[in-house]
């Protein structure tokens, strides 16, 4: 499939005007802190595990210019994911375990303008099947585009996650102490990315 969005040549971007724009173009918008607190509730209405507050939610938004997602298919909320574009001691912190998804360190996330080292795909929540489907093709497209010479970690502790993991090919991470973390790997060149 040919991508509606055009290449990043570092594949590392951090340029969060650069990533809202092409997020619109995927029907995903940067969450305001107002809607910050709609997104996660319904993230905490899926599931049965402990998530971060809206406020840490809001300060690693505000930090990176562009870590929050909303989608409204149809102009109403029905998912949303977040990222946390990581420095290198954020790297080094999740694969040792230490890394703390609930009160995040923001001196461990990449500043707006700042190009991280990995992202960490840090929330995600759909209220059906289809909407998790178009927000996985949504989020691989931006990927592809922005991202691709990132790796992207996550940590696979819900069944439906694990199996969305498996489709987006994460696999687990072989240096980490963690067995939830799982990764997805850095393409080789932005023409691999583009395939």
């Amino acid at each position: 499939m040919q991508s509606r969005l055009a290449t990043d040549s570092t594949g590392r971007c951090s340029d969060s005007e650069r990533i809202a724009a092409d997020a619109r173009t995927l029907g995903l918008e940067i969450a305001t802190s107002a809607e910050i607190f709609q997104l996660r509730h319904v993230a905490a209405a899926l599931f049965d595990e402990p998530i971060a507050s809206a406020e840490v939610f809001d300060s690693v938004n505000r930090l990176t210019g562009a870590s929050v997602f909303g989608y409204r298919p149809g102009g109403e909320l029905q998912g949303m994911y977040a990222t946390i574009p990581l420095r290198s001691e954020g790297v080094c912190r999740l694969k040792e375990g230490l890394f703390d998804g609930l009160h995040v360190d923001l001196d461990l996330v990449a500043r707006a303008g700042e190009a991280p080292a990995a992202h960490y795909l840090w929330g995600w929540a759909a209220v059906n099947s289809r909407v998790a489907r178009e927000l996985v093709i949504a989020f691989h497209e931006l990927r592809r585009a922005l991202f691709w010479a990132l790796p992207i970690y996550a940590r696979l502790t819900a069944d439906a996650g694990a199996r969305v993991a498996k489709r987006m090919e994460y696999l687990p991470c072989p240096d980490a102490r963690d067995p939830t973390l799982s990764m997805c790997a850095a393409f080789p060149s932005y023409e691999a990315a583009a395939l």
